[in-house]
């Protein structure tokens, strides 16, 4: 569901949005879902997967008020070293819960000490190792009192490093997905990211 690829291109990181089948549930309410962020070595002829790190998502931030839906999981993911030194990927959450609307999460993830689970089938659940460390950044909430800025989310879905200001501060463009749907928007929101 997001990539995200080093400056010399010799890096790539893959994650999936929600747990695969073996690897455990989906999020609910109650509990998140492990995913895994894939490394993968892009300086050889062939690519080569080199490591697997576990990253577990929140719950799902509200109950459905109309219909049953509702989800959690990753929907993008992009490499930061360079512009946020203190961490390696920035992780985007994007929650949906029918009758309430969406909840977007930014999370810096430092992936030093987690446990390497790139040789296991299924993962544990509980998942007993150590997973990817997380740090919450920004959350922009259809629930006001969670938002830290006043705008309502859509279906956020990809993220990038955008232009660099006159203060020589780089901004990050986070993007919805309409799925051609007229309920839904396109909205782009910008942030400076501010070392």
């Amino acid at each position: 569901e997001g990539m995200g690829l080093t400056p010399d291109g010799k890096t790539l990181y893959a994650v999936n949005e929600q747990a695969l089948v073996q690897d455990g549930d989906k999020s609910t309410v109650d509990h998140g879902t492990p995913v895994r962020i894939v490394d993968f070595d892009l300086s050889g002829e062939t690519p080569a997967d080199v490591a697997e790190y576990v990253y577990v998502t929140t719950k799902i931030f509200a109950a459905p008020t109309s219909g049953t839906y509702a989800d959690n999981g990753v929907s993008g993911m992009l490499y930061i070293k360079p512009y946020m030194p203190e961490y390696d990927l920035l992780v985007m959450e994007r929650s949906y819960s029918s009758g309430v609307g969406n909840d977007i999460k930014l999370f810096g993830v430092n992936l030093t000490g987690a446990t390497d689970v790139k040789d296991v089938f299924a993962l544990p659940s509980p998942f007993t190792g150590t997973p990817v460390q997380k740090t919450l950044l920004v959350r922009v909430s259809a629930l006001k009192e969670l938002s830290d800025i006043a705008v309502n989310p859509d279906n956020m879905e990809a993220i990038a490093i955008g232009p660099q200001l006159a203060n020589g501060h780089y901004t990050l463009i986070v993007a919805s997905d309409n799925n051609f749907n007229k309920h839904e928007r396109n909205l782009f929101l910008a942030f400076e990211i501010v070392p």
